[in-house]
């Protein structure tokens, strides 16, 4: 009886150790609050802002670009509740929305890119590449029987970036077949630059479903400023009426000076502890001054979001 009760003893400290050790980070005590994911906050509207759309295929016709703008523009505006959209067509955009930073070898910088965004007060940014206008041939049936059969093959990568840590809240390939018969298949293929009214008509429905999922995202992500300058107990943040914020609001102030590089050599801020608290005191259209309510100190760069949210305890 002795021996049976050493046993189921030791048995539930092998236990509660191995428990012990096998609980992931986020849900160990913590002497601090650290920011998670709280999803969207109704009161703020998102700002996203569209780069200049990358054509990468042959096709030079300027309707190919120009439908997908006006089929992104619209859907965004019409079906994507507190957004605000800002485009490379705007006379107000930001430079860099018609040269985005790139390496020597052609690769665009999303960290620099995050960074020119939310200084810009941009909560993303939505980057379009249209990678492939294509028409396929494909042999069927047996010997002498063979028939072609063709295929229109169009293809886009979406990528819409978080402009506070540089992850991508999507990033998606989007690709349609469209089965055609070969006089369709010669029109395309003699356009030589010009689009065809198939292409047309594909881009448009590719287009909306990229809209659609776009809009998801954002409206499912955190909505997060950045503090612009600090002096003593006065800080300026990133975000003003435009966006609805008002006297009195409050915020949370998170660490984000933290860097970490990714499997693939990206690079992304880390959001790290809470490390105060402020109050807006005054209100501008893309900019707000505030107080820190805490006896911390709260330098530039650090992320500002709406006071109780995202907290892991």
């Amino acid at each position: 009886m002795k021996k049976v009760c050493n046993d189921l003893f030791i048995n539930a400290l092998v236990l509660l150790l191995v428990v012990g050790c096998s609980l992931p980070v986020s849900y160990r005590q913590a002497d601090r609050k650290t920011m998670g994911d709280a999803g969207n906050i109704r009161r703020y509207d998102h700002r996203l802002g569209m780069v200049r759309i990358e054509n990468q295929t042959p096709y030079r016709d300027d309707r190919i670009e120009s439908t997908i703008f006006q089929t992104m523009n619209s859907i965004l505006e019409q079906n994507c509740s507190r957004l605000q959209l800002q485009t490379y067509k705007d006379e107000s955009a930001p430079l860099f929305f018609n040269a985005l930073p790139k390496s020597d070898a052609g690769i665009m910088n999303n960290f620099i890119l995050a960074q020119q965004g939310r200084e810009n007060g941009l909560h993303a940014i939505l980057v379009l590449r249209l990678t492939g206008i294509d028409v396929l041939e494909e042999k069927a049936g047996i010997m002498m029987f063979r028939k072609s059969k063709y295929y229109l093959q169009i293809q886009v990568i979406s990528e819409l970036l978080d402009t506070y840590t540089g992850a991508k809240l999507m990033n998606d390939t989007t690709m349609t077949r469209l089965k055609i018969d070969e006089s369709d298949a010669e029109n395309i293929r003699r356009a030589e630059g010009s689009a065809d009214p198939l292409v047309i008509e594909k881009l448009v429905e590719i287009t909306s479903d990229i809209a659609e999922s776009a809009c998801r995202a954002l409206q499912t992500s955190q909505w997060r400023v950045m503090v612009l300058s600090a002096e003593g107990n006065q800080v300026v943040i990133s975000a003003g009426s435009a966006v609805g914020v008002e006297v009195g609001d409050r915020f949370d102030i998170f660490d984000g000076s933290r860097i970490i590089e990714g499997a693939d050599g990206e690079t992304f801020v880390l959001p790290g502890y809470k490390i105060g608290e402020i109050q807006v005191t005054g209100i501008y259209p893309n900019r707000a001054e505030a107080v820190i309510e805490t006896n911390t100190s709260v330098p530039s760069g650090s992320i500002v979001i709406p006071a109780g949210f995202s907290f892991i305890e």
